[in-house]
């Protein structure tokens, strides 16, 4: 992930993995009534993309550090002028996964669940066309809830 300064964000940009489901014609040879009928289908194929998205992150709820330790804003205000590496954690990272990282790598550690994110993950453009066969992004629904009714028996 890369990261600059935006008006005192922090704006990330990563690469996530997304499921898209795509049209792909399908010719089908039957035989009805002693007659070979020919028949062009739509069938549904899913496949994962690579899709680029960008968050924004407070400067108040994040800490910072690197290879050397904690960096103070004004520091880490300075290194993310022209873009940085870095890696967003939920909470402290140890020394030992610190280690497996560039010493330049800035470690960005956000309040509680992910508290510094701002809302509406942004992806960037794409060239999706669903009406031309091309990939078509699939919102994924919430589980539904189902409250089972509680028998009482009687003793």
């Amino acid at each position: 992930m890369t990261a600059k300064l935006v008006r005192n964000l922090v704006q990330v940009q990563e690469t996530v993995n997304v499921s898209v489901a795509k049209a792909v014609p399908v010719t089908v040879t039957t035989i009805e009534d002693g007659k070979e009928i020919t028949v062009t289908r739509q069938e549904i194929v899913f496949e994962t993309i690579q899709q680029q998205t960008v968050r924004n992150y407070s400067l108040k709820g994040l800490k910072a550090s690197d290879g050397k330790g904690e960096i103070a804003e004004d520091d880490l205000k300075k290194k993310l002028e022209d873009g940085a590496s870095v890696v967003i954690s939920n909470g402290p990272l140890e020394k030992a996964w610190k280690k497996m990282f560039a010493e330049d790598v800035i470690f960005l550690e956000t309040a509680g669940r992910m508290g510094g994110v701002r809302p509406g993950v942004r992806p960037l453009p794409a060239p999706i066309n669903p009406g031309a066969g091309g990939p078509a992004i699939l919102p994924i629904a919430p589980p539904k809830l189902v409250e089972a009714p509680i028998e009482k028996k009687d003793k």
